[in-house]
């Protein structure tokens, strides 16, 4: 099964040309099961690290927001900062996405070296 993307917004520098817009994501107030997004997003394995930090793309005065890592499940994968955004920005995310979220119960699998090997490769080569 090949790896599904979320958060790589082209406004990030860590993002994608041409992925979706952080701003058109954005909303006004919290959507349902936003803190259980949140808490997904965060509880997601590392994937990979860089030892360095991010700032809030959409507010310049905010530094240090989080750090520049790569998280998954093993089926989604994104920016470390992605659960930032949802919470203080409310951004919507891919239905799917969520869909597997509540699927799982909230929870994101542990997963083993043999995973992340395998996981790591399969980003790497899209």
């Amino acid at each position: 099964m090949a790896l599904s993307r979320v958060g790589f917004f082209r406004e990030l520098r860590h993002g994608n040309a041409d992925g979706p817009s952080i701003r058109e994501s954005q909303r006004n107030s919290a959507q349902p099961d936003e803190a259980r997004i949140v808490q997904y997003l965060n509880a997601g394995t590392t994937l990979a690290a860089t030892g360095s930090v991010v700032d809030d793309a959409l507010n310049i005065t905010k530094k240090a927001v989080a750090p520049l890592e790569i998280a998954t499940d093993g089926i989604w994968v994104w920016p470390r900062d992605l659960s930032y955004y949802v919470e203080h920005y409310h951004l919507v995310l891919p239905s799917a996405f969520v869909e597997y979220m509540r699927t799982r119960s909230w929870n994101p699998p542990s997963l083993s070296r043999e995973d992340l090997i395998r996981i790591e490769g399969e980003f790497l080569m899209n």
